[in-house]
């Protein structure tokens, strides 16, 4: 696995530095600038449970940006975001009068390093919507596992009553997961200039490309890829 990601960086690292030789003669004065960003993620995995439903994880996250031009139009972004992740699963049980509902949510957060490649497309008039794509390196920073239960129209034999049972239960499960990820990102944005700063709006999708649960000493390892859309604000100084 570590061996994949530094492979994949460092093609991505030749790619961008072959395209700054390309693109020399057209470079801006000020090629690079840097920004802050943040936003909401929509948080969901490729792994399900028989009987229940996923739901996504409504989170955050946020860092810091710096873009490279190699052209007006064009330019390599790097990003440094604290970024949570996860699932939610919900689900009941009917058995002879008993109902029992369960819900169990992953909560993850990973120091995020994706690395665009950003295109842009000028107007005119200084606005300039853009795509972007490109790989998504992501290092767990913690990993809790929380867990709810309860059972209704339970008999109680000694008062001859119903009763209601409620039970939760949160775990560290970081040691159960992988410390690194990779992910593929690709979105649309615009950028927007203002007297001081550039205003930047984007969305973006994060695909996960490789598992992020260790494999069990016994059994098959999870089939869980973290999936993510981001909705970000972001701020650069020109």
């Amino acid at each position: 696995m570590f061996k994949s990601v530094v492979l994949c960086f460092l093609i991505v690292m030749v790619f961008f530095t072959q395209i700054d030789s390309v693109m020399a003669g057209d470079k801006p004065d000020k090629p690079i600038r840097f920004g802050v960003r943040g936003g909401f993620n929509s948080a969901t995995t490729t792994e399900d449970f028989e009987g229940a439903t996923k739901k996504s994880r409504s989170t955050f996250g946020a860092g810091i940006f710096m873009d490279y031009f190699f052209m007006s139009s064009l330019a390599a972004q790097i990003n440094v975001l604290y970024n949570n992740k996860g699932v939610k699963f919900e689900g009941s049980d009917d058995f002879g009068g008993i109902t029992s509902s369960y819900k169990y949510e992953e909560k993850l957060a990973y120091l995020s390093i994706p690395v665009l490649l950003r295109y842009g497309f000028p107007t005119g008039g200084g606005v300039m919507p853009y795509v972007m794509a490109g790989p998504e390196l992501g290092i767990l920073m913690s990993a809790k596992a929380k867990s709810e239960s309860s059972y209704s129209g339970i008999l109680t034999l000694q008062e001859g009553v119903q009763q209601d049972e409620t039970s939760s239960d949160e775990q560290d499960i970081k040691d159960q997961l992988k410390s690194t990820e990779l992910a593929l990102n690709f979105g649309a944005g615009v950028e927007i200039p203002m007297s001081s700063v550039v205003l930047l709006f984007d969305i973006r999708y994060g695909l996960g490309l490789t598992k992020y649960h260790k494999k069990p000493e016994t059994g098959e390892e999870p089939n869980a890829k973290n999936n993510v859309l981001y909705v970000n604000v972001g701020v650069a100084l020109p």
